[in-house]
């Protein structure tokens, strides 16, 4: 049986057989760990957690194989998790290479827009989709070995085997007309950084056929599509995780199952495979592009019933802010319960003050309370805010428990004015970033 101690002094021994496998201070944790065990770490720090349950939690990461030869790693019950459902369901690993640039075409991640950037609201919500990339891995998956090509596909085709199971990439040209809420997503370089916009107008490009069934005008030039079918030893792997962490008392060990369900997705769909015949995994891009995809319809076709009760402020991958007239109306149509895969409620803010700075920065202000999402502030760190206008700059006090106090300048994405919200075309984003097809595409 392994040894654990602790010291009061902020420095942790993680003992094992007799001698210390490692020791480590919070700066240590964070290179160590990763973002979610410091994480983890700030919450200790934070809330003052007993010896007790730190040791604990030590315990849990070196029984379940996050230790191993004194190294840590967050992936490790994720790999377990997809190994064991290679072995027995098959076509998770080993796509081929001109396969994962194919669906890399696809792969534009998760879907996060301001449809405001000042609103005065009168009953602010906040609903979640419940694990959602972890629930969109245990639905059919799209099975590489079972692809066909198809040619002059009507749209209506294409929605029928999109109905009968077949999921994949699609080159056309479409009409995406609805203003408030375009369908399809489009890349752009702002500054060397790439941003996914979803400007409405006509497009012609690659997607993938779960968004691309949602139109209603364009043209289908080509079609790669693959059949779905079950995958039950992935399935049951990520419930049982999943009932792990609803049942959980100790917070830590929810944000670990979460972290765990998060990693599995990360680690199938991880990006730049490693070359074929190296003995090493290629990461299964076309399953990436299939769960980013089933999140975005899945929160697209939220938004187009949430928007006929109130007035959408605000999405980001898996949730939106609502100010919303009839909350029971909206729950029962988006049939809120629990379990995952599931809409619910996760915060009622009531009567407050919204403002926006673009993707991931956004504030709820509330008398003397502030709710905040900005990237890169973890929910225990303790910011003060100064200046937070709307779109303009935004500077904050951190004062976490491994950095110390640091002052950070949250300005608002690089993108104009007019297009930082709902709504723009696309010949308003090519007049913007200019018109030049995505790299990717060339080759193909």
């Amino acid at each position: 049986m392994a040894r654990y101690s602790f010291k009061k002094n902020g420095r942790v021994v993680f003992r094992g057989r007799g001698s210390p496998i490692f020791t480590f201070d919070s700066t240590s944790f964070k290179s160590l760990y990763g973002k979610k065990a410091c994480e983890l770490y700030g919450y200790f720090e934070t809330y003052k957690v007993s010896e007790e349950e730190v040791l604990e939690f030590l315990k849990t990461l070196e029984e379940e194989g996050y230790v191993r030869n004194g190294v840590f790693t967050d992936t490790a019950k994720a790999s377990e998790v997809i190994k064991e459902a290679d072995l027995k369901d098959g076509s998770l690993y080993g796509i081929p290479r001109v396969l994962y640039e194919l669906a890399n075409l696809v792969f534009f991640g998760g879907r996060t827009e301001n449809a405001c950037v000042e609103h005065e609201g009168e009953n602010v919500v906040h609903f979640d989709l419940s694990s959602a990339y972890a629930y969109a891995l245990t639905v059919p998956l799209p099975d590489w070995k079972q692809g066909k090509v198809f040619k002059n596909l009507s749209l209506r085709d294409l929605k029928e085997l999109d109905e009968e199971g077949w999921f994949g990439i699609v080159k056309g040209v479409f009409e995406d007309e609805d203003e408030e809420l375009p369908v399809l997503p489009v890349r752009k370089k702002v500054m060397g950084e790439e941003y996914v916009f979803f400007p409405y107008g006509r497009k012609e490009g690659f997607w993938t056929s779960l968004e691309v069934a949602l139109l209603e005008k364009g043209k289908v030039e080509v079609a790669f599509l693959f059949k779905r079918r079950e995958f039950p030893a992935l399935k049951e792997s990520l419930l049982k995780l999943y009932e792990e962490k609803e049942r959980a008392r100790k917070e830590w060990l929810k944000v670990l199952r979460k972290g765990d369900l998060v990693k599995t997705f990360g680690l199938l769909a991880k990006k730049s495979p490693p070359p074929l015949g190296s003995g090493l995994i290629a990461f299964n891009r076309l399953v990436g592009a299939f769960v980013t995809a089933f999140v975005r319809r899945e929160l697209y076709l939220a938004l187009k019933v949430a928007k006929e009760y109130g007035k959408l402020l605000y999405w980001d991958t898996d949730g939106f802010l609502i100010d919303v007239r009839d909350l029971e109306g909206l729950e029962r149509r988006l049939r809120c319960g629990k379990g995952i895969g599931r809409w619910n409620v996760k915060e009622v803010y009531g009567k407050v003050r919204f403002e926006c700075g673009g993707a991931k920065q956004y504030a709820i202000f509330k008398g003397d309370k502030i709710w905040i999402r900005w990237k890169g502030v973890r929910l225990y760190d303790s910011v003060i805010i100064e200046v937070s206008p709307a779109l303009g700059k935004l500077y904050a006090i951190r004062d976490n428990p491994w950095l110390g106090e640091e002052k950070l300048d949250y300005s608002s994405q690089p993108i104009p004015k007019r297009l930082g919200s709902r709504a723009f075309s696309v010949e308003e984003l090519n007049e913007v970033f200019g018109g030049e097809k995505d790299e990717r595409e060339r080759s193909f």
